[in-house]
């Protein structure tokens, strides 16, 4: 989260010059990003629990069906989401890219 953060939101909110104008980029990352701060919260704890699971378990790991079971039931929503918005937001950096030579630069870069 951190690294998108530091590669694509942070410098799209402070460049000066703007590479989006201003009165639009808080909407565009908005839309373009979503809930990924919710997803990237999911996969976190998932992972903290798999690191548990190492820890009491080790060397040998009977099973992670718990943990990974338990993620499907508790991303199921964040998912939905994400996959639904992911359309709108490709539609949005396409576009951006289309009409903003500013935005394409800062993405092929």
């Amino acid at each position: 989260m951190r690294r998108l953060c530091q590669m694509y939101v942070q410098p799209l909110l402070t460049a000066d010059p703007p590479i989006i104008p201003r009165e639009r980029v808080r909407a565009f990352v908005a839309e373009v990003f979503n809930n990924f701060a919710e997803l990237h919260a999911h996969h976190q704890r998932l992972l903290e629990r798999l690191h548990a699971i190492q820890r009491d378990e080790h060397p040998v790991v009977h099973s992670l069906t718990a943990a990974v079971f338990d993620a499907a039931l508790n991303w199921r929503e964040a998912y939905m989401e994400y996959i639904t918005n992911y359309p709108k937001a490709e539609y949005r950096i396409v576009d951006e890219m289309a009409n903003n030579p500013a935005f394409k630069e800062f993405v092929e870069q």
